[in-house]
């Protein structure tokens, strides 16, 4: 199988190429599935892929942003937050690049089945950026898949 490189995050692509382009194909997706062996692992891979959240917006979801009665996710413009990043860099805030962000997503229910089991046991995923693209290139390595995240 043909492996394709990982986009860097923040760095600019090559003229007409789409992140799109990185995106990983049924298959890879199923691999990917395979080596997810623990909740927080389905739980990151789940809302990338089907709620289509950035890392930024998956590392300060909290379980007050989804309501399971509608099956949907309400991304904020701004929230308080005891993460390092948002202490030492944003006043204690995080909050939303442009208000266009702000939006209601609607999960499906294996989303919704896996977010349940997860928020059971946890508030937030409280982890970095950086220890979220560490996890998904480790998943992919397992798999044996070129990072198709981006």
């Amino acid at each position: 199988m043909q492996t394709r490189r990982l986009s860097v995050p923040g760095k600019p692509r090559p003229l007409g190429q789409s992140c799109k382009d990185d995106a990983p194909n049924p298959q890879e997706l199923a691999e990917l599935w395979g080596v997810c062996t623990s909740i927080r692992d389905r739980f990151i891979v789940g809302v990338l892929q089907w709620a289509g959240l950035r890392v930024g917006e998956l590392c300060h979801l909290r379980r007050t942003w989804v309501n399971f009665e509608e099956n949907t996710i309400e991304v904020p413009r701004r929230q308080s937050c005891t993460c390092w990043e948002c202490v030492n860099r944003r006043n204690g805030e995080w909050k939303l690049e442009t208000k266009q962000g702000i939006r209601t997503i609607r999960i499906n229910p294996l989303l919704r089945t896996i977010m349940l089991e997860f928020f059971e046991a946890h508030d937030c995923l409280n982890l970095t950026r950086q220890r979220v693209w560490q996890i998904i290139k480790e998943l992919c390595r397992r798999a044996r898949i070129g990072p198709g995240f981006s």
